[in-house]
Parts: structure tokens; C-alpha cells; sequence
């Protein structure tokens, strides 16, 4: 049990899905993250026939579909396709995702932008030779993307459109590139990609797992070799304020990332730990098509969906469409269940040595106002956002005694980010759930 973990390196996708512990992890991109109702109906259906009746919201926009056997892989695609859910094709399939913020309007500057990137990226199969991890977004003014890891970013500030590869800086600021005119950003980041394929020969063998795991790589590995590369060279600038240019101090949910009712936008909902019964969607979508048919399902990198209807939810349309249910949906800015993030655990993954998930949910009220608390099953620690104050990552499990009622016994490390390290023996899980101030032993 003591054994480093195994890291994938790559990502599951329709067509290339990925094995774990449950099955078979099927990852569904819908176009501009956004579903119709009819959509969600046919994503939920696939859930319950398919696979494991529990969706996953993932931190890139995405939909999973886990457990599922391997003999309905092929019937599972062909559902996803026919409802456009997923490419009609591996190779397609196989070019980068984009991202697109969550906050646009249809046919606005941010839906064209994202509309053109996506349509230039399926007109370029070269784009396939990079590693399966690396991706474009499209963000919006405000910047809600800005925790959101993208290898190349865009966005219209509302008289120029900006590029930022990731990790590139001019000092302390971030090193970008502008345009006047959509198109000319377009062609700059697919030459930006083209350039990273170019530095990293590696990247273009075949589009395998295998090869993602042993080359797997992301931009700002690589950023600093832009400053000299002759295509650019002197067009770099930093905007005074963009999507890679946040003020200080300001954390996802003071950039709308809260459940509740928005003023011309509608309402956003979470799911705990980001996973959605496969039911509930099904009854939200339902109502929804029935009462307001014109509404579309936004799903956001924060676990959460933006419901377009602009008119707010009264208290007998909460319960007809499910969204009363607080164990399927997290309705209030204030719910401590947005405090906590947990792996997969037990028995979704191989690797996590005990269940993780109910642990989170336990130590959801305990967590103060403000922090993040992490879960992990493992050393990998995925699922971790990207600013936790404190991460509990499972490093051993004593095996359950004799006696018929007895359970096995889960022991955790505790860590403080790396500004602050603390060195804290193992704790054991039920301790934590007796005594959570061993977690929370001084204020942010």
C-alpha cells in the first residue's frame, strides 16, 4: 500500500476512454459546454443504462460517465454521437478541447470567438500531435476563467481581443498578444500551437495513452522560448487588466462563482463534490422543457451549471424540478459543501486506498468561511483546487479486525500550502471527524 501511484497522463475522452477500479471513465465535451434540454435528457439516459447512475462535473466544462462495461462502450458512443455529444470520428476527437466560459449570451463576442477557435482547431488535424492534456479557453471580460488552467487563453476585453500563453510574463505581468479582429487572434494561437509542436518533436508520434504518459507536457513549460521566438519577437504586451491579470486577492466565488439567482444570466446551481445523480438531471431538463423550453444548461469548471432561464425559480418550481433536493443540488452561496473537494476515493479508483467522499461531506461544516478543504485517496492528489488551505491525503490503512462490525481504519496527513508548511503526524479519519480543529488550527 505504500507504493507511489501510478499517474496517467492523459485524459479520457468518448472515443478514448479510460479503465479504473468502477469500469470504464467515458468524458463527454459538449460544443461550447452547454446542453441543450434535450441534451441533458439523452446524457442522463446514457448514465443510467450505461454506466454508473452518478454524473461527474470536471474542472474543464466536461461531463463523465463512470462504470461503464466494456461491452456497452460501442452503444454508449454511437448515443453520444447521434445526440452530438461527442465527434463523429477518432480523429477529430483527438484535437484539443476549447474551454469557453460559462458567461456569454448566444451570438455575443465571446460565442463568436469560441466559435471561430473551435472551428479553425477541427480544420487543423495537425493540432493532434499535442498531448492530450493541452487545451485553449475562452474567456469572458471579467475574467471567471482565470483559476481554470488553459495552455492558451483568448478573450475580448471589449475593444481588442488578447492571447496569453500560459505562463509566459513580462516581469510580473503577463506577456500577451492582440488583435483587432477575431480571426487574426484565431490564426495566433493556432500558430502558437503549432509552434509548441514544432519545439517538442515528441508530441507529434501517434495520439496513443501510451505516449501521452511518457511525453505528456503543457505550455508553460516551454513559454520562456517564446520571448525569442522571431515570429513574435516585440509584439508582446501586458494588459493593465485581463483574464491572466487578476487583483489581488480575488478567489473563484467573488468572480460569480456562487450558486444563486444572476441578473441576466440565470441561475446557478452546484453539485456536491461535482457529482450529479443521472435522475436528477433528467427531472431538471424535463421540467425545464416543459416551462421553458428556450433554456440552455451551461456547465461550469467550478462544479457547477448556469440554467439560462432569466426568470428566478419560485418556491413550487423549486420542488417540480428537483432542485429542492440538497442531496442532488447546492442551491445557497453559503452551503458548506462548495468548502470541500475529494478524489474519486474507493471504490471508483484503483489507487485511492479508502473511501474518500463521505469524509469530505463529514467535514464540510466544519471548514470556516473562506477555506477549501481537499480530500485526496492518494499521493496525486487530484480533484485539488487551487487554493486550498488544507489537504488530507490518505497514506495508509489499517486493515479491519476480526470482530464482525469492525471497518478498516484510514490514517491521513495534513498539509498547509507551501507558504505556510506544517508537519502534523498522521491523523486517523475518525479523530478528524471527532476533532476538526485538529484541521483548522488558526484562521486564513
Amino acid at each position: 500500500m505504500t507504493s507511489l501511484p501510478s499517474i496517467q497522463g492523459w485524459c479520457p475522452s468518448s472515443w478514448q476512454p479510460m479503465h479504473a477500479a468502477d469500469g470504464w471513465i467515458v468524458r463527454v465535451r459538449p460544443p461550447m459546454a452547454r446542453l441543450t434540454l434535450v441534451q441533458a435528457q439523452q446524457l442522463a439516459q446514457c448514465a443510467l443504462a450505461f454506466g454508473d447512475p452518478m454524473l461527474e462535473l470536471s474542472r474543464r466544462g466536461n461531463w463523465q460517465l463512470r462504470g461503464v462495461q466494456e461491452k456497452h462502450l460501442p452503444a454508449l458512443l454511437h448515443t453520444l454521437v447521434k445526440a452530438n455529444l461527442a465527434s463523429a470520428n477518432a480523429q477529430t476527437d483527438a484535437l484539443p478541447a476549447v474551454l469557453c466560459t460559462p458567461w456569454y449570451k448566444q451570438n455575443d463576442v465571446t460565442h463568436q470567438l469560441a466559435q471561430r477557435l473551435e472551428a479553425a482547431i477541427a480544420t487543423t488535424p495537425t493540432l493532434g500531435a499535442l498531448p492530450s492534456k493541452f487545451g485553449f479557453a475562452v474567456d469572458d471580460p471579467e475574467c471567471s476563467l482565470h483559476y481554470t488552467p488553459a495552455d492558451i487563453r483568448l478573450w475580448h476585453d471589449g475593444q481588442r481581443y488578447w492571447l496569453h500563453p500560459d505562463g509566459l510574463r513580462l516581469g510580473t505581468a503577463p506577456a500577451c498578444l492582440t488583435a483587432t479582429s477575431p480571426d487574426t487572434i484565431v490564426q495566433q494561437a493556432l500558430a502558437l500551437a503549432a509552434w509548441f509542436i514544432n519545439i517538442t518533436p515528441s508530441h507529434a508520434a501517434t495520439h496513443t495513452p501510451q505516449t501521452s504518459i511518457q511525453r505528456a507536457r503543457r505550455m508553460r513549460h516551454a513559454a520562456t522560448q517564446l520571448l525569442h521566438a522571431p515570429l513574435w519577437q516585440g509584439q508582446w504586451q501586458s494588459p493593465c487588466f485581463a483574464g491572466t491579470a487578476m487583483p489581488p486577492h480575488t478567489t473563484e466565488q467573488e468572480m460569480r462563482a456562487r450558486p444563486g439567482f444572476i441578473a441576466n444570466w440565470g441561475q446557478l446551481v452546484a453539485a456536491p463534490l461535482g457529482r450529479v445523480s443521472a435522475r436528477a438531471l433528467a427531472q431538471l431538463a424535463q421540467w425545464l422543457q416543459q416551462h421553458r423550453p428556450d433554456t440552455m444548461l451551461h456547465t461550469t469548471p467550478w462544479r457547477m451549471l448556469l440554467i439560462t432561464s432569466l426568470q428566478p425559480f419560485h418556491l413550487a418550481q423549486w420542488r417540480c424540478s428537483g432542485l429542492h433536493q440538497s442531496d442532488d443540488w447546492i442551491t445557497q452561496a453559503q452551503d458548506p459543501r462548495l468548502r470541500v473537494f475529494a478524489c474519486s476515493g474507493q471504490p471508483h479508483c484503483p489507487q485511492a486506498l479508502a473511501p474518500t467522499q463521505p469524509l469530505a461531506l463529514k467535514l464540510a461544516d466544519n471548514v470556516p468561511p473562506g477555506w477549501q478543504l481537499h480530500v485526496s485517496g492518494c499521493a496525486k492528489a487530484c480533484a485539488q483546487p487551487t487554493n486550498a488551505q488544507r489537504t488530507l491525503t490518505l497514506t495508509a490503512v489499517t486493515p479491519p479486525s476480526t470482530e464482525s462490525n469492525a471497518q478498516a481504519s484510514a490514517w491521513f496527513s495534513i498539509q498547509r500550502p507551501a507558504t505556510a508548511p506544517i508537519h502534523w503526524p498522521t491523523v486517523h479519519a475518525q479523530a478528524l471527524c471527532e476533532q476538526p480543529d485538529l484541521l483548522f488550527d488558526s484562521p486564513p
